[in-house]
């Protein structure tokens, strides 16, 4: 009697006791049940609320399937941060050992002679290089440079992982790869980065002296002047624009005269120094080495022009202006030629400049 008492105690505790876990699991199944039919129906936002009311994401002991449907639902959501993390977690749980083979393999081979990867392992390899894609695109500024690289270097080594695996029939897996390939490069495109630089031209304009007669009366006379320049500046570029502060000094000769029959007045190798100082923008329509723009330069010009005949006197002789030249440049590597044609205010005629230039 005492020992059939003591057997039907046990029985009783062990059926009460588990009563409890029999009754979640049941709640779970359904729960689950509820969540896979709300995705069924796009319902992906209800399908993560009845799924987390039920499951702890972040809990070893939660079973797979509701892990990976609550991270597709993320996916489809476009809540890629969740997304990435439920994917990660299934890799590192799921698939612990034959993960930590795959990532030792590839740090020191890359993906030649890959392990074999099981088919769900490279579904989660694909959806979570998928989700960190769009983290990095999409986040991008948002992002420490830190997390950039690693998003970045994660995503590219599950796609190609991916890749290598015949079995896996997913051919979206390679616009992984080229959309971060393209998004890298326009973002390196699109970044300023400033430089200095210095250059050498030849330099040619014309312009004009005025000679004040006996009467008080006043006569232009023509300086036709050329000669080098020397000067350098400061650019802050990307791929399509190229904003520069620049200065150049010239030291040129000019030929001063008129043929007036009242007068008459010459001069050659004359000594003209004149200063260039001003901003450049210029636009690549191509983003490439040919640029157009404009220059809007302050002109100081000074010269040692001969003092006319008693009686006679020059203005003009020191000028303080500016001008406003069309720029069209060509740029290889570190080096580049530049054409500038425009007009100086109380220059006579355009002034044309032909620059090359050096990038440090």
């Amino acid at each position: 009697m005492v020992l059939r008492f003591l057997k039907y105690l046990f029985l009783s505790i062990l059926i009460l006791g588990s009563a409890p876990l029999w009754s979640q699991s049941k709640s779970q199944n359904s729960a689950f049940s509820r969540a896979k039919a709300q995705f069924k129906r796009q319902e992906y936002a209800k399908s993560i609320r009845t799924l987390r009311n039920q499951f702890n994401f972040k809990n070893k002991s939660t079973p797979y399937g509701a892990i990976q449907l609550a991270a597709y639902a993320y996916e489809k959501l476009e809540n890629y941060s969740m997304s990435q993390y439920l994917y990660g977690f299934l890799i590192k749980r799921k698939y612990q050992a034959k993960n930590r083979l795959v990532m030792q393999h590839f740090r020191k081979n890359g993906v030649e002679d890959l392990p074999e990867v099981p088919e769900k392992l490279a579904f989660y390899y694909h959806h979570r290089a998928m989700a960190l894609k769009e983290l990095y695109t999409k986040k991008h500024d948002d992002l420490t440079a830190r997390r950039r690289l690693l998003f970045y270097n994660t995503a590219k080594m599950y796609a190609e992982i991916v890749m290598e695996n015949d079995d896996y029939d997913d051919d979206s897996v390679e616009d992984i790869l080229t959309d971060l390939k393209k998004f890298a490069e326009a973002k390196e495109l699109s970044i300023y980065k400033g430089s200095w630089f210095a250059s050498a031209s030849y330099i040619t304009w014309r312009d004009k002296l005025t000679l004040v007669l006996q009467s008080g009366a006043k006569a232009e006379i023509n300086s036709t002047s050329e000669g080098w320049c020397f000067g350098g500046g400061y650019q802050y570029q990307n791929a399509t624009w190229n904003f520069n502060a620049n200065a150049c000094y010239s030291f040129a000769n000019a030929t001063v005269g008129n043929d007036a029959s009242a007068f008459n007045y010459f001069q050659k190798n004359v000594g003209v120094n004149a200063l260039f100082l001003g901003p450049e923008i210029l636009y690549r329509p191509t983003s490439g080495e040919v640029a157009i723009g404009i220059a809007t330069p302050i002109v100081v010009r000074s010269g040692d022009y001969t003092d006319p005949p008693s009686g006679f006197s020059l203005e003009d002789t020191s000028i303080f202006t500016f001008g406003y030249f069309l720029v069209a440049r060509y740029h290889w590597n570190q080096f580049g030629m530049a054409s500038k044609l425009g007009k100086v205010a109380k220059f006579s005629s355009s002034m044309w400049q032909l620059e090359l230039r050096y990038d440090f």
